[in-house]
């Protein structure tokens, strides 16, 4: 079984979220998900694996201990998602760049109606978003 992470990362006012508009794999090309990847040898945790992750993807450096992790999602047979979520100042999200083919937008919560989501990347946004409320 593989496993991998997504990480949702909101603004300390809780008015934004950073989402990733992914290309791959095809299924997903053109929607919307948490930052995140698959787990490496050097990841010690979900954790450090979002981290690096958000890192490479969006030049974020949002620290292990930042990160909470509050579920999983797997199909029980090919793969494992560790979902986590942080809360950063706007200033941070404000830094976030694209540094791969797929695009990072910080989003206001009032437009998620307006989303096209990947998979369950709306039901997991809503179960971090409900972490704090």
């Amino acid at each position: 079984m593989k496993n991998y992470t997504v990480g949702f990362i909101f603004s300390d006012d809780f008015k934004h979220v950073l989402l990733i508009k992914k290309t791959k794999p095809a299924d997903q090309a053109g929607l919307f998900n948490g930052i995140g990847g698959k787990f490496e040898e050097i990841d010690k945790d979900a954790a450090h694996c979002v981290s690096r992750e958000v890192k490479e993807e969006a030049g974020l450096d949002i620290p292990p201990e930042f990160w909470a992790e509050v579920g999983t999602y797997s199909d029980g047979e090919y793969y494992n998602v560790s979902i986590l979520t942080a809360v950063v100042p706007y200033i941070t999200l404000s830094e976030a760049k694209s540094l791969t083919e797929e695009e990072v937008s910080i989003i206001s919560m009032d437009d998620l109606d307006n989303i096209p989501f990947a998979n369950m990347a709306r039901e997991m946004l809503e179960h971090c978003r409900k972490l704090y409320f």
